[in-house]
């Protein structure tokens, strides 16, 4: 149907309807225009007709301009795809617009239009449309064509040329969709969203099968008005000025948080040390017992060892004896003259046998010295590599010094003790004596560098301190220049509102005809008062209240005076007409009556004169009394007056404050200026009394230098003591190699001349033997057996001697593995020592009580031995699950000094300097605070009292500031909105109640506080809804902590928001409430949920769910700017609801005076309810892509065609007497 073949629809109201609306080339339709009446519109159909997508493609899409199916599709089918609608599956590439007509006629009479439309492009094969929106003042068919003459589709630049500065193209959704609020809702952001998703909530199809209690309750509340903006931001503004506080109080948090975070590693570090260290303890423990055990053991092997000993020697004696017998004998044998001869044969035989003897003992003894000898060259080759190795690693360990001294400062101290002296040749007390004195001036260098590091520190803290209090003093300055602004205007506006007030009071008592006010002096001085300082009532309504009051009186008693005088005269009256009729009625009358009827005549007509008076006098009573009492309620409003003197109120004591406070600053800043000035003069001496000047910015890198130094000198003194042990060694080698090769001289020499005298006396044996005479062999026989016995006590004594050798050996064996076991506990001892003095070490360190809290009891360093064991063991035991292999260890000693190095910047924020050293392997982390060193827990306990204390400070001046201006604005704004959400309650429900459904079923809307809502936000709300003049002192300090937990758990939801936000949402009263639907049932109301809702008929539950969302919307538009369009959608409008109730429905929507476009399959819309409805019959037909329609418009009282068929009128029965008597076919109207 071509636009310029249909008449263009004027509006009539003063505020924005929807008047026509549009599709070029979308769907199956070339060029379609819809016809709104009075702002309703219906599309009926059968099913397949495309009566939802029309709805799709038109709202609340050109009111959104998003194009995803979940908003798009009425059923939010996320199959459908935009660009069907547009390829249809059989077009390669479209172009289609839809767009809607807005109109309005303004006070004047002038009309006003405003048209939204969508571009939308697809091309085949190319998923989602190209799109573009636009808003003009112009109509389409009149100033405005979205097809050219030759049938083309406009594109976007052309469009744009078109429209010119009539209006604006936009390219994306967000942009389009806020002009559109801006040109007809006047809505924030949020409001407006929340508006777009309740139409698109309306818009589902058969709205009336599902109930969803969050979400209508939701939909209610977010009809309801928010806190004014203003509001809230002048709250957010006093609120701003403890951002400073709130800054540092979180600076604070986050340095304690830094802290547990690093404790948590740090305790895990301390953990796995400790148990390391308590197993080594518990090693050593079990190694030295071990080791006693051992000595016992061999004590005991020596005491058998000694008795067998003892039992030897008896032995040895007892035979010693026995061969001096022997001896005896052969000697008195040899005297004998008889053997003189053979015992000098005997004696060349004993020469000659001690002479090999001899002989062979001294080549063993040479062989002896020969192997020592090659031993001796041996080891002196291997000293002399050691000690040339040693050379080298001293040469290296002394070069290093040298350089780490020189970049420490300590060039000097190295060069005197160190530098100056043969280490190679020095001796003990040489080396000891520079050992102390190199030591003692690193140590003076630290000390150096620590009394400079604590000036610098405490000229940091001061420094900083003296910058935040001058930014604090500043920013104090400028808010005390804003408040003294906000006073300035504070009190012009108090003056604005008095002079409104009293222009409003003079047109008001101008206009005044029947209410007299005292204008008397005492008046005039209340009036004066009160604009000064409205803290009592408003004078104008007291007196308009105390005329009224004594004026009604006076009405009352001249009414009931006039009332007597009119029943008396009625009275009369009637009798008079009685007597009249009875006369006239009267079949034959003689002279008298015909006379008296006159008479009577003439009498009601005097009483009729008399009456009339009187009526007329009761009547302008009346209308006085009423006019008074619309004069007494019109009394100027005196709310102006008193927000603006609250305003002012509060900002004067904000100034207040804010001058106490500056005062307060800038004593603070002085004291400041004077502690930095007295620090950075000490600094600045102290740096040049010490000289070191040139590291004074630098002093960790000086830290650094000396410890690389330090850790120097500790691999120096070392390689210097292995030097000169390597150096002895090679002596004494030397030595030895000489002693040896010496006595392998001497050895050599002595067998040479040993080996001689052997030969020589074997000779001589052999020249005796043969000169011997035969005669002796008797006694020789004799000597020989002797011989014999003593050979065989020899050998018995030698065995016992070995056995006692043997046995003395063993003895001293076993006094050597007694020496060598006691030098091993020795040793074990020492370990152990070494062990338990480093769990004391660490126990020192603080990090004992942080792995195991409570089990350091006393001075660590005071622990005997077997109480540091004993630690040892409980601290094993406690710490059981823990595991201190090394892949844990070596996970800690890397992930430790990192945390730490995250810590000391978190540190820095609150000029607390962290620092960490290795004591006994072990990183031991400190903090330096107030110029105190104190260890890590300590540090997060100062930090938790720190932040404990700002909380506590900053909780009380909110709530201070929540309390002063709970009393002003706020408060009274919170209770005019909670009155007017209770009012708004009471209105839905009385239009309802109205409406009674023909099954007697009542609905009530409910609006109560949230279930889970806290004690403190339900007394909060008792207590706004009092006058704030009739809080007690505790109950604003109540009311105060109450908002304030509300603020504080909307702060810890939104990180990132502003006070802005942050106020808003906690002080958001529809959040503190839910609404419900309550339906009247076996004689009580019971709460409509999904259980009791699918307990009603069809139809009940339909209305249970569609008259709440009807009473949303209005609710919204209520809100909203007066002159903005008030639309509902609905998809299959009213299934499942009888005709009768329909009716009420659509009475309903009148009455919320709510504009609609819905559809339906079987609905006309055709109610004397409804006053106008424009309705389009759709219809297809097989064969034919193409939709027909028909267009009908509904007056109230008849259904007529209209548009291009023969118009024609039908007196159309009211549905809800029962169906439809009437059907299309062909656009004519046949009876069925």
């Amino acid at each position: 149907m071509e636009a310029h073949t249909r008449s263009l629809p004027f509006p009539s109201r003063q505020r924005w309807q929807p008047l026509r609306s549009g599709l070029i080339n979308l769907y199956r339709y070339d060029r379609e225009e819809f016809h709104y009446e009075e702002g309703r519109l219906l599309l009926r159909g059968n099913n397949g007709t495309g009566k939802s997508r029309v709805l799709a493609l038109q709202l609340p899409f050109l009111l959104d301009g998003e194009v995803n199916a979940q908003r798009l599709e009425p059923d939010a089918d996320p199959s459908k795809r935009i660009e069907w609608n547009l390829l249809m599956d059989r077009y390669p590439e479209r172009t289609g617009y839809t767009w809607i007509e807005f109109g309005r006629r303004d006070e004047r009479g002038q009309d006003h239009y405003l048209t939204l439309g969508c571009g939308l492009s697809a091309v085949e094969g190319q998923t989602g449309v190209r799109q573009w929106f636009f808003i003009t003042i112009q109509r389409i068919g009149k100033q405005l064509e979205l097809v050219s003459h030759a049938g083309q589709v406009l594109g976007k630049d052309r469009l744009r040329e078109k429209i010119g500065s009539a209006g604006q193209v936009f390219e994306a959704a967000g942009p389009y969709r806020r002009a559109v609020n801006e040109a007809l809702f006047h809505l924030d952001e949020y409001r407006y969203a929340s508006l777009i998703n309740l139409l698109i909530q309306l818009r589902r199809p058969q709205l009336t099968r599902r109930l969803d209690e969050h979400e209508l309750s939701r939909a209610l509340s977010e009809a309801l008005p928010p806190v004014s903006a203003a509001v809230v931001a002048s709250l957010a503004e006093v609120f701003r000025t403890l951002e400073s506080d709130r800054t540092q109080l979180e600076s604070s948090k986050a340095a304690l948080a830094a802290v547990e975070h690093f404790l948590t590693e740090y305790r895990g570090y301390a953990e796995v040390a400790a148990k390391r260290r308590a197993e080594q303890v518990l090693r050593t423990q079990y190694e030295y017992e071990a080791a006693l055990k051992e000595i016992l053991t061999a004590e005991a092997d020596c005491d058998r060892s000694l008795t067998e000993l003892a039992r030897l020697k008896a032995d040895l004696e007892r035979l010693s004896a026995e061969e001096h017998a022997l001896q005896a004998e052969i000697t008195a044998f040899h005297e004998s003259s008889q053997l003189r001869e053979a015992h000098t044969l005997e004696q060349a035989h004993r020469a000659a046998a001690d002479k090999r003897r001899d002989a062979d003992s001294a080549a063993a003894d040479l062989a002896d010295a020969s192997r020592l000898r090659k031993s001796c060259a041996e080891e002196h080759q291997r000293m002399r590599a050691n000690l040339e190795h040693r050379q080298l690693r001293l040469a290296a360990a002394m070069d290093a010094a040298g350089e780490a001294a020189l970049s420490a400062g300590l060039e000097r101290l190295h060069r005197e003790w160190l530098g100056a002296c043969d280490a190679e040749a020095a001796g003990e007390g040489t080396l000891k004596q520079a050992r102390e004195r190199i030591e003692g001036g690193i140590q003076t260098q630290i000390e150096k560098m620590e009394c400079v590091r604590s000036l610098s520190e405490r000229f940091t803290v001061a420094r900083t301190q003296f910058q935040r209090a001058s930014d604090e003093r500043d920013r104090l300055s400028g808010l005390l220049d804003d408040a003294r602004e906000c006073v300035t205007r504070a009190h012009g506006e108090h003056r604005s509102a008095v002079t409104s007030f009293l222009e409003a009071a003079s047109r008001w008592t101008a206009d005044l005809t029947e209410l007299p006010l005292p204008f008397d002096q005492t008046f005039i001085d209340s009036v004066k008062e009160f604009c000064d300082k409205p803290h009592g009532p408003n004078p104008f309504a007291t007196a308009s209240w105390k005329a009224l009051e004594e004026l009604t009186g006076n009405f009352a008693e001249r009414r009931a005076y006039l009332k007597q005088l009119e029943t008396t005269q009625t009275e009369k009256l009637i009798r008079l007409e009685t007597e009249h009729e009875g006369l006239v009625s009267a079949e034959s009358l003689d002279e008298w009556g015909r006379g008296r009827i006159l008479e009577l005549q003439a009498a009601i007509a005097e009483t009729q004169s008399q009456l009339d008076p009187v009526i007329d006098s009761i009547e302008e009573l009346k209308r006085r009394e009423g006019i008074l009492r619309s004069e007494a309620h019109t009394s100027p409003a005196d709310d102006g007056v008193r927000a603006a003197y609250d305003y002012s109120v509060a900002v004067a004591r904000h100034v207040e404050s804010l001058r106490s406070r500056m005062n307060e600053a800038e004593e603070y800043v002085r004291q400041k200026r004077l502690q930095l000035d007295q620090v950075t003069e000490m600094r600045d001496r102290t740096v040049e009394d010490l000289g070191i000047g040139r590291w004074i910015d630098d002093l960790d890198s000086l830290k650094d230098r000396v410890t690389r130094y330090r850790f120097a000198l500790s691999s120096v003194w070392p390689a210097v003591e292995s030097f000169q042990e390597a150096q002895s060694a090679g002596e004494r080698a030397w030595t030895h190699l000489e002693l040896a090769a010496a006595r392998e001289e001497r050895q050599k020499e002595t067998l040479n001349e040993l080996e001689r005298r052997a030969i020589a006396a074997e000779l001589a044996r052999d020249a005796a033997g043969r000169a011997i005479d035969a005669g002796s062999g008797e006694v020789l026989q004799r000597i020989a057996q002797a011989r014999l016995r003593l050979d065989q006590l020899r050998i018995e004594k030698e065995e016992a001697r070995r056995r006692y050798h043997d046995v003395e050996v063993r003895v001293t064996r076993v006094d050597e593995r007694l020496r060598n076991r006691t030098e091993i506990l020795s040793r074990q001892t020492d370990r152990r020592d070494t062990a338990a003095s480093s769990l004391r070490t660490f126990a020192s360190t603080g990090l004992l009580e942080l792995a195991a809290p409570g089990i350091a009891r006393g001075e660590p360093l005071t622990w005997s031995t077997t109480r540091t064991v004993e630690v040892a063991f409980e601290l094993v035991s406690r710490s059981d699950s823990i595991d201190a292999g090394d892949p844990g260890w070596e996970h800690y000693q890397k992930s430790v000094p990192s945390e730490f190095n995250r810590l000391t910047q978190a540190l820095s924020a609150q000029g607390c300097r962290s620092s960490a050293t290795f004591s006994d392997d072990l990183f031991v982390a400190n903090a330096m605070f107030a110029g105190r060193e104190c260890a890590v827990d300590e540090i997060k306990q100062i930090l938790f009292d720190d932040v404990t204390t700002r909380q506590m400070l900053l909780d009380a001046r909110e709530r201070e500031i929540l309390e002063n201006h709970l009393i002003g604005n706020v408060s009274r704004h919170l209770r005019e909105l909670l009155y007017a959400a209770e009012e708004q309650v009471r209105q839905m429900n009385a239009e309802i109640e109205s409406r009674p459904m023909s099954t007697g079923m009542k609905l009530r809307f409910v609006w109560r506080l949230e279930q889970d809502a806290t004690s403190g936000v339900a007394e909060a709300v008792r207590r706004l809804m009092q006058m704030d003049d009739e809080w007690s002192p505790a109950e604003r300090q109540m009311l105060g902590r109450s908002l304030q937990q509300q603020i504080h758990a909307v702060c810890s939801n939104m990180k990132d928001a502003g006070w802005q936000e942050f106020l808003a949402e906690a002080l958001d009263y529809r959040k503190w409430h839910s609404f419900g639907v309550e339906r009247y049932q076996d004689g009580v109301w019971k709460r409509l949920t999904r259980r009791t809702h699918g307990t009603g008929s069809g139809g009940e539950k339909a209305v249970a769910l569609t008259l709440p969302h009807f009473a949303a919307a209005a609710a919204f538009y209520r809100t909203a700017h007066p002159l903005a369009p008030r639309l509902i959608l609905l998809d299959e409008a009213f299934a499942g609801i009888d005709a009768d109730m329909r009716a009420k429905c659509m009475d309903l929507i009148h009455t919320f005076d709510l504009d609609f476009i819905m559809t339906s399959e079987y609905e006309w819309g055709c109610y004397q309810t409804l006053p106008a409805i424009a309705i389009y019959q759709f219809s297809t037909r097989p064969g034919i892509d193409a939709v027909g329609l028909t267009r009908w418009v509904w007056n109230g009282r008849q259904r007529s065609l209209r548009d291009g068929a023969a118009a024609k009128s039908d007196e159309m029965p009211d549905e809800t007497s029962g169906r439809s008597d009437w059907v299309v076919v062909e656009s004519k109207i046949l009876p069925k």
